[in-house]
Parts: C-alpha cells; sequence; structure tokens
C-alpha cells in the first residue's frame, strides 16, 4: 500500500478545500478514484474542493465528508474539520445554518400546508360555533309572525273584523285562544267579532321547539249612531 505524507493543519492559513485539492494533486489522484474509494459522489468531493458548501447535502453530511476525504488523504480529519468550521466562522458564518440550509427552506415550503390546516381548523370551528347559534336560535327564538290587518290601534265602525297575518311554516296560530287554519305560504285570516269599545285581539304563534310568540292588537269599535225617527 502506498504511503503519503501527513500534512498538518494546525495553524495554517489555507483553507481547508484548497488543501484537500492541493493534498490530492500531489499525490497524484483524480477526484473519480477519491470517489470511487469513499464511496462519495464525486460532484460532492468537487464541491469540498472549491468550497461551494451550499451545494451539498445539508445537516452533519459536509463534516462527514470532510473526514472520509481527509482519512483518504492521509490527513489528520478533526484538524481538517477544525480548520473548516474556523474558515466558517472568520466569515461570520455559522457552519450548522450554511448547511443546513436546504433543511431550513424545506421547512419553510413546509409552513405552507401548515398554514393551510391551521386555517381549515379555525374555520371548522367557525362553522361550528355558527351552527350551535343557529341551532339554539331556532331552539329559543319565537316563530316569525306578522299581522297584516288590523294596525296598530285601529277604529271601525262595523261589528266584525278580519284578522290576516302571516306566519313561518309549521307555526301554530290560535286568535284569542280560537284556532286557525294557516296555508301552506304560511297565511292565515280569522274573522272576529267584536263588542262596543274596546276590543283586545290576542294572536299566538307556536312552534315545536321554539317559543312562544304573541301580537296584540287594540281595535275600538263604536257602533254608527241611528237616525233619530
Amino acid at each position: 500500500m502506498a504511503q503519503f505524507e501527513r500534512v498538518s493543519l494546525s495553524k495554517e492559513e489555507i483553507k481547508a478545500s484548497h488543501l484537500l485539492r492541493q493534498t490530492r494533486l500531489a499525490q497524484g489522484l483524480s477526484l473519480a478514484q477519491i470517489a470511487h474509494d469513499i464511496l462519495i459522489k464525486e460532484e460532492y468531493l468537487e464541491y469540498l474542493e472549491k468550497g461551494e458548501y451550499n451545494k451539498l447535502p445539508s445537516g452533519v453530511y459536509i463534516v462527514n465528508f470532510f473526514k472520509e476525504y481527509a482519512r483518504r488523504l492521509g490527513l489528520d480529519p478533526n484538524k481538517l474539520v477544525a480548520s473548516f468550521k474556523s474558515e466558517m466562522a472568520a466569515s461570520h458564518i455559522v457552519a450548522s445554518d450554511v448547511y443546513e440550509r436546504k433543511v431550513v427552506e424545506r421547512k419553510y415550503f413546509l409552513v405552507i400546508p401548515r398554514l393551510v390546516k391551521y386555517f381549515m381548523l379555525a374555520l371548522a370551528g367557525f362553522l361550528f360555533i355558527g351552527y350551535l347559534v343557529w341551532l339554539i336560535a331556532n331552539i329559543y327564538l319565537p316563530p316569525k309572525l306578522k299581522i297584516l290587518y288590523p294596525p296598530e290601534s285601529s277604529a271601525v265602525t262595523t261589528s266584525k273584523i278580519q284578522v290576516t297575518g302571516q306566519a313561518e311554516r309549521e307555526t301554530q296560530i290560535t286568535i284569542n285562544d280560537q284556532p286557525v287554519v294557516v296555508s301552506a305560504d304560511g297565511e292565515f285570516e280569522l274573522w272576529v267579532n267584536l263588542k262596543q269599545g274596546l276590543n283586545n285581539i290576542e294572536i299566538r304563534g307556536t312552534k315545536k321547539n321554539k317559543r312562544e310568540q304573541i301580537i296584540k292588537r287594540e281595535v275600538l269599535y263604536e257602533a254608527p249612531e241611528q237616525p233619530q225617527p
């Protein structure tokens, strides 16, 4: 087996990447041969020698590449890695940040699906709360009821008056405790007999699981004066 001279990295100014290249060339080795021996892609070794670390895989791979390459060339792997880290620190670049950039970028792209997930959860929660509000409103709110005639505080000169109105579907209507037939469209009507003076008309609407709706009307009945004989 060929013997190679070991090169010390203790306090040399030369960059780790340049040292790898110079040592390999001095030993007459090709990148293809080194790649075959240490089972690392030739292009990765080329990036190491050129100092193009951003093109290398992220995480601890870069450190392992340096160590394997150094051992193959007969260099001290720990000193080579230390030289590399010192080079990064001198350039105000934290090695872990530089070589984990691809991981960070990948995590960045994962943020979008995560935001979508949070948005969908928030939307589902909002819809659920809206459904609960709608359900409670339908249980506790009275049914819709509208009186078309007579208007409030009306006065008539006839002894009968027709009460008409419109109600929410499936609402049961009573007028002065008398049941009234409601059409499929929710319309209803009933003739009510009046007495001389002030008459109170009470319209009630009830529907399953809802509070009762009550509307009152006051109708003043004044009989016309009879002509004197």
